[in-house]
């Protein structure tokens, strides 16, 4: 039977290429006889070697299109894994014109295709209506997750992660990696590795992330085809590594993902790394480069259609946009927000729309929202972005000088912070504490004297200007300000610009009282 065999070699092709075993599989699809025309087969062996081994998606792209445009000519199970590869190497790119031309031929061949692949679909500018269609398939495949095997299990996660219902997946999952592990190292396993790496990410299991993440890496090294993973798991660790406050790290890792995608046109990797740019600024307490990173990742009055993680950028671009002076910007994204009832993809995400509502809101309304984003049970099982919003809760709560409810909230994000290992956010939340009154230490010890030009840019930097604003101010260019800043921070002993206001009223009282003696 042709028709069967041509199935069965699919098959073949299709499982080999999955296991890493291009050789074997590109043995498989020579030995077809396709008078003349490029079969299926030969179109996913092509596909996946290209994509996972070199990252190419321009290139495998179309071919992939001009299969399923054959489809009436092919089996269902090979419509499948085609609109499967499809619709991840559209993701991994990005873009309208991509999602345009896959979602015009996926559309016709849809009926014939398993629900939980057309999961990966993206809706053309509707983020609300991605994540109700993720949601109703979720509702119908969790209830049997018992009876699914670990590839299935597999495929719903990354769509589960999106939409944060990952609360059931988590132990199936986690088993389903397992599986994949105990039967050899193969594009199935780095794959599962990777969802179960990011749901620790989000959920604060940053020590078994990142022991997934180096597991994965070492996968990667060893198999054919394992270049694409390889990079993600390095931006995922980037992301990582600057929320723990190694920011070296998160610049190499930021650089190698964006060397390797850049070329490649691999629009996932490159907001990934754009990401990390954005949390080293913060960690850093440069609020004008975070702002900066932010926005091109996700303008302030725009949302990106085809994000995966909607919830990603929100409090990152709001935060750099309020500490930078921009405002009227924070305001405009929080307003985007609310009208693309963004609220709507998840109970996180509405948490999240909240916080960003009160960061932004008149002090008559901040209370109440800061009052619901922290008592909202969507962010039961993301203890990071609690924390992050405790501790602006606090930096609010000071502001308004209610500096007892103030130390209160700033000692449970510092102690959040503490526990996860986010060592930038501790230090942040520790420097508000001590700005809101709690006992510290009551003399700084200089490491060198600071020269009056540090003086200068150090008290402007603890009024609030930005590095653009001292470098206009004191004729200086914005590298240089930066410059000065990290020798200010080093000799005061601090990490932050939230730290150098406290500080340097501890040098003044140290200075007064030299003073006094002499």
């Amino acid at each position: 039977d042709a028709q069967r065999r041509a199935a069965l070699t699919a098959d073949a092709v299709f499982f080999a290429a999955r296991a890493g075993r291009f050789d074997k599989a590109q043995d498989i699809s020579d030995a077809i006889d396709t008078d003349g025309e490029e079969s299926a087969a030969t179109v996913l062996l092509n596909a996946y070697a290209a994509f996972h081994g070199r990252g190419e998606v321009v290139t495998t792209h179309r071919p992939l299109i001009a299969a399923l445009q054959r489809a009436e000519a092919l089996d269902d199970p090979t419509v499948n894994q085609l609109v499967q590869l499809l619709l991840t190497i559209t993701n991994f790119a990005g873009g309208y014109e991509r999602w345009r031309d896959a979602n015009d031929v996926v559309e016709p061949v849809s009926a014939r295709v398993d629900p939980a692949i057309l999961l990966f679909r993206r809706r053309y500018s509707d983020v609300v209506s991605t994540a109700a269609a993720v949601r109703a398939v979720l509702a119908e495949r969790l209830p049997r997750l018992a009876s699914l095997g670990p590839r299935e299990v597999s495929q719903l996660a990354y769509p589960a992660y999106s939409v944060d219902e990952m609360a059931e997946l988590r132990a199936p999952l986690a088993l389903s990696y397992e599986k994949f592990r105990a039967e050899g190292t193969s594009i199935d396993a780095m794959a599962a590795g990777c969802a179960v790496m990011l749901d620790l990410m989000a959920t604060g299991g940053w020590e078994q992330a990142e022991q997934v993440g180096a597991e994965c890496l070492d996968m990667a090294r060893q198999i054919q085809g394992g270049e694409l993973l390889k990079h993600h798991f390095l931006a995922n660790l980037g992301v990582l590594a600057a929320w723990r406050g190694e920011l070296d790290a998160a610049r190499r890792y930021a650089a190698e993902v964006t060397k390797w995608s850049q070329p490649r046109g691999l629009g996932m990797y490159l907001d990934f790394a754009r990401r990390i740019t954005v949390l080293v600024a913060l960690a850093e307490s440069d609020f004008d480069a975070a702002y900066q990173a932010a926005v091109s990742l996700c303008p302030p009055d725009l949302f990106p259609p085809f994000t995966n993680q909607v919830g990603d950028c929100m409090l990152d671009l709001v935060e750099a946009a309020l500490q930078s002076g921009h405002i009227e910007e924070a305001r405009a994204h929080v307003a985007v927000v609310a009208r693309l009832r963004i609220a709507e993809v998840s109970p996180r995400v509405e948490a999240l729309t909240l916080a960003i509502s009160a960061m932004i809101a008149p002090d008559t309304q901040a209370e109440e929202l800061y009052a619901a984003a922290l008592g909202h049970p969507g962010l039961a099982d993301f203890p990071f972005e609690h924390a992050r919003i405790t501790l602006s809760h606090g930096m609010w709560l000071r502001r308004q000088r209610r500096h007892t409810q103030a130390r209160a909230a700033l000692n449970l994000a510092a102690k959040a912070f503490d526990h996860l290992g986010a060592k930038p956010w501790t230090d942040r939340a520790n420097a508000e504490l001590r700005a809101a009154g709690a006992p510290g230490n009551r003399t700084v010890k200089l490491n060198a004297p600071l020269s009056p030009q540090e003086r200068r840019v150090a008290e402007l930097a603890s009024s609030g200007a930005t590095t653009k604003q001292i470098a206009a101010q004191l004729t200086l260019s914005p590298r240089t300000v930066d410059t000065h800043l990290r020798k200010i921070f080093m000799k005061l002993g601090i990490t932050s610009r939230v730290a150098l206001n406290e500080a340097l009223r501890q040098l003044d009282s140290v200075d007064g009282e030299k003073s006094t003696v002499r």
